[in-house]
């Protein structure tokens, strides 16, 4: 009867709606083991070395713990060690680094210093890119990518995703009322695809938390045959473009406002982790900045680990003139 269908319904977006909770715990639980590293490595009360041995044996102990209770595939896709989208997260991180050495080579010539291809040098940028790695998984995965869950309350949808939604969506005017064919705005191709990654539980999630970060067409719970089709994903309803007019200047503005929070927090930890070098803090905190949107668009962490390497070896020997193996 409807009356049990809906107490049904509501009984499943009160559990949906729990279980959300409980992944929000988590990850704030997450974001506290790497903030209490990042306050260890500050604090210093191991040498370096012992430090980073010790780092990487109990993160790896809790990467295994994750791993067993969750799976694999879930785990490795949540935090970003990821192979399916790795050409496409290569692009931006690439062009970045290789602006980013360019201008290094030119301000070292400007001001007087030697740039050298040494085989140290080669080491360690051989080297480099595991712990760099290590480094983009407490920033990025266990804080930048928690702090956008607890907001958006979503895996697949970011903040950056909300941003961005704001500037690529259909407006409203009243000519949408017409669906006649003639008005070439009855069907208005929407740009942000929905997630194919997105399944059924995950909908109902958002759903039940009431998410305005919901990129996908409303669950349709009753799947039989004379049920009414979803649409398109490529078609903005009449409805849906209403709703988007409806987003006033004050949640767009808080939608970006969220992005540079969140932009800023992963930069400022980034560069507060290398007190007291202020070169080095200098040069995280700016590379902090399109790291943080290049995780949030594209959620891998293998590209950013490896650039790290790469880019902060050519800083230690170049800029800072400094061998770490030395």
């Amino acid at each position: 009867t409807y009356w049990s269908e809906t107490g049904e319904r509501e009984r499943e977006r009160e559990s949906m709606a729990r279980r959300v909770t409980i992944r929000i715990t988590r990850q704030v639980i997450e974001m506290f083991l790497a903030a209490s590293t990042a306050a260890l490595f500050l604090w210093k009360p191991l040498s370096l070395p012992v430090f980073i041995i010790g780092c990487c044996c109990f993160w790896a102990g809790f990467v295994a713990l994750s791993i067993y209770m969750h799976g694999f595939a879930a785990v490795c896709n949540r935090w970003g060690f990821r192979l399916d989208n790795l050409g496409s997260a290569f692009i931006g991180p690439s062009i970045f680094s290789l602006v980013s050495l360019i201008l290094m080579i030119i301000l070292c010539f400007a001001t007087g210093r030697k740039v050298r291809f040494t085989g140290n040098l080669l080491i360690f940028v051989l080297l480099y890119p595991f712990w760099g790695t290590v480094q983009q998984f407490l920033i990025l995965a266990m804080w930048t990518g928690n702090l956008s869950y607890v907001i958006t309350g979503s895996r697949h949808t970011t903040v950056f995703d909300l941003a961005l939604e704001t500037i690529f969506t259909a407006p409203f005017s009243p000519h949408d009322d017409d669906d006649s064919p003639s008005n070439p705005r009855s069907h208005h191709p929407l740009v942000l695809e929905e997630d194919s990654s997105l399944d059924l539980e995950e909908k109902l999630e958002m759903q039940a938390l009431g998410t305005s970060a919901a990129a996908t067409r409303p669950v349709i719970l009753n799947t039989s045959e004379d049920e009414e089709e979803e649409p398109a994903v490529g078609d903005d309803t009449l409805e849906e473009r209403k709703t988007k007019a409806q987003l006033g200047p004050i949640t767009i503005i808080t939608r970006w406002c969220l992005l540079v929070v969140v932009m800023l927090c992963n930069a400022a930890i980034f560069s507060a982790v290398h007190y007291p070098h202020q070169w080095l803090m200098l040069a995280t905190f700016l590379l902090g900045l399109p790291w943080s949107l290049f995780y949030l668009k594209q959620r891998n962490l293998f590209p950013l680990g490896l650039y790290h390497g790469v880019v902060g070896s050519c800083f230690y020997f170049w800029w800072l003139q400094q061998d770490p193996l030395s």
